[in-house]
């Protein structure tokens, strides 16, 4: 690992290397004494990312020697392909990154030209770093900041909507575990996956970043009402709810594209054909279940089904 601290130099950004995009130049300061999990690094790189904040072209973390050194640390680094910044505790138990932090900001902040920095962003829940980011933005540099959800207001509001939480992030990747996981389980015959197979099918569509190698998507799915998630069962299924709710959805496609009345019988052969269903399986539940949205209506022929004009 390469250490910069008391007595290095600390490393200077390749002003020649050309940016991926036209995306603004970022900058990004890690306080690592204070995120405490270094798997929240994945969430943050994904949300520059996913929300074009800019270019990352500076990554360093800061913290004690023994902190950066440890596998979990090292391994971080290396995944994000971050510098390491040690940084030595003059005093036991205070946590002298942050000064450190502020001293490599404000001397980037002076480049100009192609090794201008446009975008600041600072990972911490420490509030020191309030006066840092309000000088920043004075001078017309963007600013966003990624900490914790208990991150006090005086900190979070400094950022002007650009202060993102780590709980937050992860929701939203779970959510997208969670919509893709409903996708697959409905392309499925049975509805119903082994939670290794899932994880498999999700790596593939959403890469190895939101689903690593080891990861079970049944503690992410239990609380989703679209899924029945057993304590000690060994596979993720489509619940009665989740299975109304697609089912639902085909009968609007299917319905929309067949102005007027329908036979029932019709109307479950055109949704069979599109999706593997249980031979018990009944569509008037479902239609039931959305009164305003359908209407219904029986004679000697049999029971017929349509949209309702606000369906």
């Amino acid at each position: 690992m390469r250490a910069v601290g008391r007595g290095f130099k600390s490393p200077i950004p390749n002003t020649n290397m050309t940016t991926p995009t036209n995306l603004p130049r970022l900058a990004v300061f890690i306080d690592a004494e204070n995120v405490g999990n270094p798997s929240h690094l994945d969430l943050v790189f994904d949300k520059i990312a996913s929300a074009s904040l800019g270019t990352p072209v500076v990554k360093r973390v800061y913290g004690n020697p023994d902190l950066l050194r440890s596998k979990k640390w090292a391994a971080a680094c290396k995944k994000h392909a971050i510098d390491p910044v040690q940084q030595d505790r003059f005093v036991s138990g205070k946590n002298s990154a942050d000064v450190k932090i502020v001293v490599d900001a404000m001397h980037l902040r002076s480049r100009k030209g192609k090794g201008r920095i446009d975008v600041f962003c600072f990972v911490s829940s420490d509030t020191d770093f309030r006066p840092l980011v309000e000088y920043l933005e004075q001078i017309n540099r963007t600013v966003c900041g990624f900490g914790k959800a208990v991150t006090l207001p005086a900190l979070k509001e400094v950022f002007s909507g650009r202060f993102f939480a780590f709980e937050d992030l992860l929701e939203m990747r779970y959510q997208r575990i969670r919509d893709e996981a409903a996708t697959i389980l409905e392309g499925v015959e049975s509805h119903s996956l082994g939670y290794a197979a899932l994880a498999n099918k999700l790596r593939e569509r959403l890469d190895e970043t939101i689903v690593p190698s080891g990861f079970s998507p049944k503690v992410v799915l239990k609380d989703d009402p679209r899924f029945d998630v057993v304590q000690n069962g060994n596979a993720a299924k489509l619940s009665k709810q989740g299975l109304f709710s697609f089912v639902d959805r085909i009968i609007r496609e299917e319905l929309k594209d067949r102005p007027g009345w329908i036979p029932m019988t019709t109307l479950g052969v055109l949704v069979r054909k599109r999706i593997a269903l249980p031979k018990s399986f009944r569509l008037l539940p479902v239609l039931k279940a959305a009164p305003s949205s359908f209407e219904m209506r029986s004679d000697g022929k049999g029971t017929h089904v349509r949209l309702a004009e606000n369906g």
